[in-house]
């Protein structure tokens, strides 16, 4: 079973198209969606149609929470704000439900699925180094969890006794081991690659692959120009930070 992993498509309905045909083409069989659905992009509901046609498990993010108003847009930077008060003003009344119904996690196949972090999903903490890593694997049962959130793909990697860090992929991993893996960004990466990101998981073969997939950025800053966002956002998908 090939089970594709995307998370922070953040309204990039370019990068999503592209990331689901590639999906398509390598065969995968489910997929999973790690949240922040929503957020700085123009295509808000397009994208939440496409989530929901698509994907067979999907989790809340923090600004699919704050689009729908469960979340204090005091809690976001001014580009997020700015972009959130737009999305939310521009989602539809299904889409709001549907975001609304999300579950904070889902156990997929015997791993964990979350947007931040599984030690308190809702505080949206993030796990970017060694440290942080560390303390997260005390609060979840599951041999691996697929996280998001930073738009960094990482892995983190705990046998008992040392836990390091690696952005090497493709990664045959240990059974004996745990993990902890982001899958980076769709719409928005920040590892210095514009390429959409998303990982495939193969439970049988215990094999994780992260995948880059090109899309018409140009097409998307274009859009995003016509409506009141920040001109940060528009800027910074075509250099990947």
């Amino acid at each position: 079973m090939k089970i594709a992993i995307l998370s922070d498509i953040h309204a990039n309905l370019e990068a999503l198209t592209a990331v689901l045909q590639s999906i398509a083409r390598r065969g995968c069989d489910r997929v999973i969606c790690l949240g922040d659905i929503v957020g700085y992009g123009p295509d808000p509901n397009a994208c939440v149609v496409m989530v929901q046609e698509r994907a067979d498990w999907v989790v809340q993010g923090n600004h699919d929470r704050a689009a729908i108003g469960l979340l204090d847009l005091a809690d976001f930077n001014d580009h997020a704000r700015q972009a959130l008060t737009w999305t939310a003003e521009e989602l539809s009344q299904d889409a709001k439900e549907f975001l609304r119904g999300l579950p904070p996690v889902c156990q997929v196949e015997g791993s964990l699925c979350v947007h931040a972090c599984p030690y308190e999903p809702l505080a949206w903490d993030y796990i970017l180094a060694v440290s942080q890593a560390f303390l997260q694997f005390r609060h979840f049962d599951e041999q691996v969890c697929f996280i998001g959130h930073s738009h960094v793909p990482v892995s983190f990697r705990w046998d008992g006794n040392r836990l390091s860090r690696s952005s090497q992929w493709p990664m045959q991993m240990d059974r004996e081991a745990r993990y902890i893996i982001n899958v980076g960004s769709v719409g928005q990466p920040r590892d210095g690659n514009p390429q959409a990101a998303f990982g495939i998981w193969q439970p049988k073969k215990w094999l994780f692959e992260l995948c880059r997939v090109a899309y018409d950025v140009r097409a998307v800053q274009e859009k995003m120009r016509r409506l009141p966002l920040p001109v940060y956002l528009i800027e910074r998908i075509a250099y990947g930070h």
